[in-house]
């Protein structure tokens, strides 16, 4: 018999009032607020206007200083530190009077309003593989850098804009490093966690209290990506219902419904992925190359190929160098540049020993090179963000090693 959830197993939040009434803002003196984009438990996103450059847009994310937890400055911090292909660009954080405000490149449409939009079950299942495909690549590089996300769901993958042919993986609020990056030393395993997160999507170890780690993100794509190909998930429904009651609800669905029955009706390469991502053990790694190619195996059925053109997109402007690049880069997870790398060029990997890099302008690879900044960590965030002395204590648990940086210009 499913024991009750006491009220003290959830983390409770101060709720999102913003509004409206910033509207027609000028943050930092360079960009003015024009409207809401979409409204969160933390947070609101605006559209903002760039007030010096003509026909330039970016995203404003504002959340009153106020908050229980500072879900923004945590974001800013991990979003400039995972900066890589598919991860939204931070361009300016700090705070003006009251508020947390981190402006970002803005994106396109969130996926699962795009899947709503596919009634073609062929073209729907094509869509399906190719964004897991990318969101397992997402992952794996987050996973990379010693950080699990916590908080997957559709809304937290966007297309990109212009080109809609890139997913891009969003709101790393809820994010925290799930092992040291100094010694690798995995964090200790704790049975009374307290829950946070999207109902739908999280795992069943995190509803249990377990701590998260790599497998919980993984088990959490699966249940979004059969959501987004079936439209729904067999523990929703509860949305009328009181939190502890519809927690209670979820979690006897989620716990009981074998991967069968969950994934009735779709290939059997999604069933396989669910048996696999609940099999992980706590400190074991996912074998992602595993996971890709069982969507890939769903593609060569259907005579379909990874081509990057989903029914949203006609053209890809990233096809060529994005096919080339993901086979390769794979090997190379470790990297904290490793998915800004041209390939093409021999000379590449021998640019990493005399200490420069080839940066990346979010979709396509540049052949620029710029110079390493010779400053400490420390410096860099002392140059970027605000009460820096906070992430010591509060974001990061350990030392963070001294990896090769490249100059970030607002």
């Amino acid at each position: 018999m499913q024991k009750s959830v006491k009220l003290s197993s959830f983390i409770e939040f101060a709720p999102n009032t913003l509004g409206n009434h910033l509207l027609k803002t000028k943050i930092f003196g360079k960009y003015q607020i024009m409207k809401i984009i979409s409204k969160s438990f933390f947070s609101t996103v605006y559209l903002g206007k760039c007030l010096k450059e003509k026909n330039k847009y970016v995203a404003i994310k504002v959340q009153t200083q106020n908050c229980i937890m500072s879900e923004l400055e945590r974001e800013a911090y991990f979003q400039f530190h995972l900066r890589g292909i598919g991860i939204p660009k931070v361009i300016s954080f700090g705070k003006v009077r009251k508020y947390n405000i981190l402006v970002e490149t803005l994106l396109g449409k969130t996926i699962n309003k795009l899947f709503e939009l596919n009634n073609n079950p062929e073209s729907k299942m094509k869509d399906m593989c190719m964004t897991a495909i990318q969101i397992i690549d997402r992952i794996e590089f987050v996973h990379s850098k010693d950080i699990i996300h916590q908080d997957i769901k559709p809304e937290n993958f966007l297309v990109g804009n212009p080109d809609t042919s890139m997913i891009y993986i969003i709101d790393f609020g809820l994010c925290k490093k799930y092992r040291s990056s100094r010694t690798g030393k995995h964090i200790i395993f704790s049975k009374s966690k307290k829950f946070f997160g999207t109902l739908e999507y999280c795992s069943i170890n995190s509803m249990k209290g377990l701590e998260m780690t790599r497998r919980d993100d993984m088990e959490s794509i699966g249940y979004m990506l059969i959501h987004l190909i079936k439209g729904t998930l067999p523990w929703i429904g509860f949305e009328k219902c009181p939190f502890l009651e519809k927690y209670e609800n979820v979690y006897k669905v989620k716990a009981n419904i074998s991967n069968e029955e969950l994934c009735k009706d779709l290939p059997n390469e999604m069933c396989k992925y669910m048996e696999y991502v609940k099999s992980l053990k706590y400190e074991e790694e996912p074998n992602y190359e595993y996971l890709r190619q069982l969507f890939f195996s769903i593609l060569r059925n259907m005579n379909e190929k990874f081509d990057l053109r989903f029914s949203w997109s006609k053209k890809s402007t990233i096809k060529k160098d994005y096919l080339s690049q993901m086979k390769p880069f794979r090997h190379f997870a470790k990297s904290p540049f490793s998915k800004l790398l041209s390939l093409r060029e021999n000379s590449v990997f021998n640019s990493l020993n005399k200490k420069s890099v080839i940066c990346d302008d979010s979709t396509e690879v540049s052949e620029k090179r710029i110079s390493l900044v010779n400053s400490s960590l420390s410096q860099i965030k002392n140059k970027y963000f605000i009460n820096k002395k906070e992430y010591d204590n509060k974001i990061i648990d350990d030392k963070i090693d001294e990896e090769t940086l490249v100059s970030y210009k607002d």
